[in-house]
């Protein structure tokens, strides 16, 4: 009798273990991820990843997939951050107007490539246009985890860091 149990209580080990998701490596101090990463994560193993990101500033450096202005009232502008064969799930960030420069308009261009900060004089007279992001760029956006909606994993409060900002952030290889 002794001798079938030890291989049965084997058995259930394997199988219990193999059940069981796999663990993600913790967020780094900076907070720095890929998108390939977070996106990763939520896949894998979304109760560990909301722990993992929940309640903190994360940086997801990543591919815009697609942008568009904002309708909620709080924020003017959404940009996604996609897998370009996966494009879900994404990284929705959600950017209020303090974002971007001030006296700035923001327009999305008529193929829907580019979000543009218009700025204006006091008479109202359009001068620079710069484009904040253009679809298929890769950039670095720092937001706080707000959670996982629908596909989305939502970063509000966001800001567009700058290429010298995401290379100290980024891992050095």
């Amino acid at each position: 009798m002794k001798n079938w149990i030890s291989p049965f209580l084997l058995l259930v080990s394997v199988v219990f273990a193999s059940a069981q998701k796999p663990s993600l490596a913790p967020l780094p101090v900076n907070g720095f991820v890929t998108l390939e990463q977070i996106v990763g994560d939520f896949r894998t193993n979304p109760d560990a990843a909301l722990q993992k990101y929940g309640g903190n500033i994360i940086t997801v450096y990543g591919r815009v997939g697609q942008l568009e202005r904002a309708n909620d009232g709080q924020n003017v502008a959404n940009i996604y951050l996609q897998e370009f064969q996966n494009p879900t799930p994404d990284v929705k960030a959600q950017f209020a107007p303090d974002a971007f420069r001030k006296g700035a308009q923001l327009q999305v261009s008529s193929d829907e490539t580019q979000l543009i900060e218009v700025m204006t004089n006091s008479q109202g007279m359009v001068g620079q246009s710069t484009p904040f992001v253009v679809v298929n760029e890769r950039v670095g956006i720092q937001g706080s985890f707000s959670g996982y909606q629908v596909g989305d994993i939502i970063l509000k409060d966001c800001k567009k860091l700058s290429s010298a900002e995401v290379a100290r952030l980024m891992p050095k290889q």
